[in-house]
């Protein structure tokens, strides 16, 4: 988070506005389209029709005294929900990006570490003691990334 703020000083702040409004009209829209379709769904008070074509009468007779403010709270417990997935989402796909690229870095760097040990080098030198503990970081790396992505960090 520290490396947010201070990077947030090298962005001058009409761009910072401009993602803040953008962030804030996409969670506004959302919650607006949410709460529309809440209260579109719901039938209107004497719809006898809407009750006839109820499974149950008594949940739809409920569904028609909710409230605006009911369903507004409904529409803004959705919006929080479908946040959540998009982060989670988001944070998944960003794990296996780096899962797969730590992958490669170890898969390269174990090779290198392969070649420098076939290629008439010197036995084990420092170069090659740094591939190979490059090599095991980025297999660490990975499988790091790889329990993240799966849930289970």
């Amino acid at each position: 988070m520290l490396h947010y703020i201070a990077h947030a000083g090298s962005v001058p702040w009409q761009e910072q506005l401009r993602w803040i409004t953008g962030i804030l009209l996409v969670i506004a829209v959302l919650f607006l389209f949410f709460w529309w379709r809440q209260r579109a769904r719901r039938p209107a008070r004497g719809d006898f029709a809407a009750l006839a074509q109820a499974p149950q009468i008594q949940a739809a007779l409920a569904a028609q005294q909710t409230t605006a403010g009911q369903d507004a709270a409904a529409a803004w417990q959705q919006t929080q929900d479908t946040l959540q997935t998009v982060r989670r989402g988001t944070e998944r796909g960003l794990a296996l990006v780096f899962c797969l690229l730590a992958g490669l870095g170890c898969f390269l760097t174990g090779l290198m570490g392969v070649m420098s040990l076939t290629d008439g080098w010197s036995g084990l030198g420092w170069g090659a003691l740094l591939l190979w503990g490059l090599c095991l970081l980025c297999g660490w790396f990975a499988r790091v990334q790889w329990r993240e992505f799966r849930g289970q960090a």
